[in-house]
Parts: C-alpha cells; sequence; structure tokens
C-alpha cells in the first residue's frame, strides 16, 4: 500500500470519529469508526470475505481480544486466519452480520490453519 492511500484513508477515519457521526469512505463503505467490538464478537469461527484491488481471500475470524482502554476510547483487535498470504494493507472486509468495513490488516505470525492477520482498533466511544 502507498503511504499516501495509508494516510488519506487513516485520517478519513479518524476525521470520522473526531465528528462523532457514523463516516464512508471514497467509494461508499462504512469507516471502522461506525462498528464496535460488540458487533464482532461471538462472531469467532466466522467466514469473512477480504478484497483488495479486486481480488479476494477468506479469511476466518480467530479472536477478537479487548485492550485496556481509557474512558470515552474503545481498544481491541481482530485476528483473521487467512487460507493464502495476505499483504498488508487496507481491505474491504465483508461479512452477513457486519456488512462491508474499510479495515487495515497486517500480518500476525502463522497458526496450522494459516497465515495470520490483524486488524487493531482504537475508537471514540
Amino acid at each position: 500500500m502507498k503511504r499516501r492511500t495509508f494516510i488519506v484513508a487513516s485520517g478519513s477515519l479518524l476525521g470520522a470519529a473526531s465528528l462523532g457521526r457514523a463516516a464512508t469512505l471514497a467509494g461508499g463503505l462504512p469507516a471502522a469508526s461506525s462498528v464496535r467490538m460488540a458487533a464482532f464478537s461471538g462472531l469467532e469461527g466466522a467466514s469473512f470475505s477480504a478484497t483488495q484491488n479486486r481480488r479476494s481471500t477468506e479469511l476466518r475470524l480467530v479472536s477478537v481480544k479487548q485492550a485496556a482502554s481509557s474512558p470515552g476510547i474503545e481498544q481491541f483487535s481482530l485476528v483473521f486466519s487467512a487460507g493464502a498470504p495476505l499483504a498488508s494493507g487496507l481491505y474491504e472486509v465483508e461479512q452477513a452480520a457486519t456488512g462491508t468495513v474499510a479495515m487495515y490488516l497486517e500480518a500476525a505470525g502463522e497458526s496450522p490453519q494459516g497465515q495470520l492477520c490483524r486488524a487493531d482498533f482504537s475508537l471514540l466511544a
């Protein structure tokens, strides 16, 4: 992913969170700031589709981990298992229960099921 693309996407997410309203990225996708940890809780083992540049990869949600948070901030990580190698970058991640959400995925190790990747969130509550 190009640095400029990441900065523009990150700025969109931060700006949306600070305005306190549901946001959309270019292309009409909801920003991660419109999704909360509760939307992913209970979906461990569910299949997701991650798309980047018209190429889709199937993911399976391994865990939802809450991080220590300050008042007014919700911090959590989503850990996915990818059947095929996945480059770090911004993806459109889709699942029936959560809809389509833009999130930055990065490599997080290996598991018997394949490569692990992680998305970290730090959202204004």
